[in-house]
């Protein structure tokens, strides 16, 4: 098998998990594999891919209707997905990432191979789709009809089991990093210190309500040093409630969103960072998933704080290659954050173990291999 096709909902170049799929993307190419990768919706940029990645071709089914109007491009949804499936021919292979509410389209189309890439707890999620919802019981009907399924933890895994997916079905590919994102980044001088959280700023997944009031009590102590939110600001849920959130703690002076970045001077900022944040509450949809944005964390070789939640603490041990606190505890978060500030040195080798980890783990090149010789052995 040399050709893949693979379907995504959108391409947003500044979330964890587009790059993630680009890193797969790359894997699989250097792999020797050839890939179709379609987009179905654009983001609200009408973002494209940049990078020019050898053996993959990307095309947007948006394209297809020149209307410059999200909305009505959300309403043309199933007619995108439609007109895909009914390109596909007896001998394809296909791998959806996540992508649920089509899998009812095709995983009963005589002769095409399905596979499926979930990374969160489908009850967490499917819940939340603007179109073309499916409900838990189709998808996971749909699962155990599918050919393989890619899961980011052993506890996600153990759930599709649970739910009749047959066990040599399901897969563990571990959250990765292109480590080459960071290859000649070294820190610049700039004119402040800073703290980094790097991703959509929800509550509900990334816990940032919680790192902010970590942060605030941070800054007693550590006044002269910012706190980056790096990600969107008015097109998340959550945006003003933390600006309110900010206002009444009285850190507005010292918390900087910087909105969204390019996707190539995410390293740099990551790099010049003193260390970075990544506060995950304690829920369903957090016990089950793995923070892509974690890989991208350790290998700028910057100290992390992360919570003790799902899989991150069979990866990160407190004090050795990150500082890891309890989930939703201010208090806790902001003493491990201070701790690195009070031990600089430590601090130092922290971050340089956690790229150590990064690389022996979250290895894109053997994460990648995973998947191809999967789709590979199974006929």
């Amino acid at each position: 098998m040399k050709n893949l096709k693979v379907l995504c909902y959108t391409y947003s170049p500044n979330v964890a998990a587009t790059r993630r799929h680009l890193g797969f993307f790359k894997g699989l190419s250097d792999a020797g594999l050839n890939l179709n990768v379609s987009f179905v919706l654009p983001d609200n940029q009408y973002n494209r891919v940049l990078e020019n990645i050898p053996n993959v071709h990307f095309s947007y089914l948006w394209d297809r209707i020149p209307i410059k109007n999200r909305y009505i491009q959300m309403l043309l949804f199933k007619y995108y997905i439609r007109s895909y499936v009914g390109s596909l021919k007896d001998g394809d292979t296909v791998l959806f990432f996540n992508m649920a509410n089509v899998l009812p389209m095709v995983v009963d189309k005589p002769g095409i191979r399905v596979f499926h890439e979930r990374n969160e707890h489908p009850e967490a999620v499917l819940t939340g789709s603007k179109v073309a919802k499916i409900t838990l019981d189709e998808y996971l009907e749909c699962c155990r009809k599918v050919d393989g399924i890619f899961v980011i933890t052993q506890s996600l895994k153990d759930y599709f089991i649970r739910e009749g997916v047959r066990e040599d079905k399901v897969h563990v590919i571990n959250m990765f990093v292109d480590e080459q994102r960071f290859e000649g980044v070294e820190p610049s001088n700039g004119s402040e210190d800073y703290i980094a959280y790097c991703g959509a700023g929800y509550n509900q997944k990334d816990g940032v309500d919680t790192l902010i009031k970590a942060f605030a009590i941070f800054n007693k102590k550590y006044p002269k040093v910012k706190l980056y939110i790096i990600g969107p600001k008015e097109d998340c849920v959550d945006y003003y409630s933390n600006v309110e959130l900010i206002n009444q703690l009285g850190i507005s002076d010292s918390v900087v969103f910087t909105g969204v970045r390019p996707n190539l001077e995410i390293p740099q900022l990551l790099v010049n960072s003193k260390a970075v944040l990544l506060s995950r509450p304690k829920n369903q949809q957090t016990e089950y998933g793995f923070p892509n944005k974690l890989g991208e964390y350790l290998m700028s070789g910057v100290p992390a704080v992360v919570t003790r939640i799902g899989d991150i603490p069979s990866y990160m041990k407190d004090g050795e290659n990150a500082m890891v606190a309890e989930p939703d505890n201010p208090e806790d978060f902001s003493g491990k954050l201070m701790w690195l500030f009070d031990h600089p040195k430590e601090a130092k080798i922290i971050g340089e173990k956690g790229r150590e980890t990064a690389m022996k783990h979250f290895n894109y090149l053997t994460e990648s291999k995973k998947v191809l010789d999967v789709i590979r052995n199974i006929q």
